[in-house]
């Protein structure tokens, strides 16, 4: 959000700030009203005295896209000594870029604001953000900010063992794959990925991937491909976030795999973990706990406490049925998931009773039953008896369903 700077009181030249703040708001807001907006990079930078460069990229102008190669503009400088030249770089309707003293009209596409001293750039405000697609502000991580634990995960310990989840969205490739809660809103990670699952038209496409690094450690970030937690291909160091270098962007490439992979590993703590299409790093938007639970849920559900690992011994939320026969009769219990789960899930029960996976536990005959799936979709799962029962009675299981790639 672009806010005006309310001048100090006193300043002699209040009525000026004043009319630069509004006509920087101005300049952003005529262009987001005509839909005009970068796609990726532009970002400008000091070229070193009045120059200001910018990289290249890809604008959406008036309905047409244009594609720009990386070069530089120069600004015009202040007329006396201690007086700021205000310059706005900006993309016209014909794709070119200008730097200009004079607010831009029509169609344009602005990139930032650059202050000039009589003989230097003194400062820039990139605006490339204000003028960008709002698709990619989405972040493109599952729990990105750790908030969803149905594994019920014990933050800072190790793993122990690879190609295992730590909590929803997440897992590591060795035995030392850890998550540290700091306890101050940061984290630190050891060995640690997701893969975007279903997203394989995500290769070959520009991402940025930022977090807040809050020290003096560095977060280092590795890319490639993968078909599965398991099945993992060969992954690209392409660099570390700091506390002075809070984005990188790169290209995904799966290689010869499925879906992209982004591992992460150091000694720093950070904050706002995100991953993003474009090479714009916007800000990261943290859901409640109940919207990323839903997302998880496409993944990962079961019946349990959210603060119950499956296989603990508990009878809150079980499945309760009734059996009237005894003998060789069978019966099913149904299970209707919260969201629609991503793929059809691998259905596993469990004893409330003496935690036993593969089981239901009879009340009337004390003893566990053995169960299997008999239906499942993505919507809903049904599990029967293949053990018979000796008694007229209740019968309950816990129930997990596991979609995860």
């Amino acid at each position: 959000m672009l806010r005006l700077r309310k001048p100090a009181l006193g300043q002699a030249d209040w009525k000026d700030e004043e009319d630069d703040a509004k006509a920087i708001l101005d300049f952003v807001v005529a262009a987001m009203l005509r839909n005009n907006q970068v796609i990726t990079g532009l970002a400008v930078s000091d070229g070193g005295g009045l120059t200001a460069n910018y990289a290249a990229g890809v604008v959406d102008e008036a309905g047409n896209r244009f594609t720009i190669t990386a070069s530089s503009v120069a600004v015009s400088p202040a007329g006396a000594p201690g007086e700021i030249k205000l310059n706005w770089i900006y993309v016209d309707n014909a794709g070119v870029v200008h730097a200009a003293t004079v607010q831009p009209s029509g169609d344009y596409v602005p990139l930032a604001l650059v202050d000039a001293t009589e003989t230097a750039i003194s400062g820039i405000a990139d605006l490339r953000a204000m003028a960008e697609p709002e698709a990619v502000h989405d972040n493109l991580l599952l729990n990105p900010a750790f908030q969803v634990n149905q594994d019920v995960y014990t933050f800072g310990t190790a793993i122990g063992t690879a190609y295992k989840y730590l909590l929803d969205g997440w897992f590591s490739d060795t035995v030392n794959g850890k998550i540290t809660n700091n306890g101050d809103g940061t984290y630190t990670v050891t060995d640690l990925l997701q893969i975007l699952a279903d997203r394989a038209d995500l290769d070959g496409v520009t991402v940025t991937v930022s977090a807040e690094v809050t020290d003096a450690g560095s977060l280092t970030v590795s890319a490639g491909g993968a078909d599965s937690s398991s099945s993992l291909g060969t992954l690209t160091q392409i660099g570390s976030l700091t506390g002075s270098v809070g984005s990188l962007t790169f290209e995904l490439d799966v290689g010869t795999k499925t879906w992209p992979v982004i591992k992460l590993s150091g000694s720093a703590k950070f904050k706002d973990l995100k991953v993003e299409v474009g090479s714009l790093r916007t800000p990261a938007r943290r859901m409640s706990h109940g919207e990323e639970l839903a997302k998880c849920q496409r993944q990962y559900y079961k019946t349990y406490l959210q603060s119950n690992a499956p296989g603990t011994v508990t009878n809150v939320g079980s499945i309760l049925y009734y059996s009237f026969e005894t003998g060789s009769s069978k019966f099913w219990v149904n299970v209707v998931f919260p969201v629609t789960m991503r793929v059809v899930p691998t259905l596993y029960t469990y004893s409330p009773v003496t935690g036993a996976v593969g089981k239901a536990y009879c009340m009337s005959d004390a003893a566990d039953l053995t169960m299997g799936g008999i239906s499942i979709s993505e919507s809903i799962g049904r599990v029967g008896n293949s053990q018979n029962i000796n008694t007229v009675g209740h019968v309950h299981c816990h129930i997990v369903a596991i979609a995860r790639p």
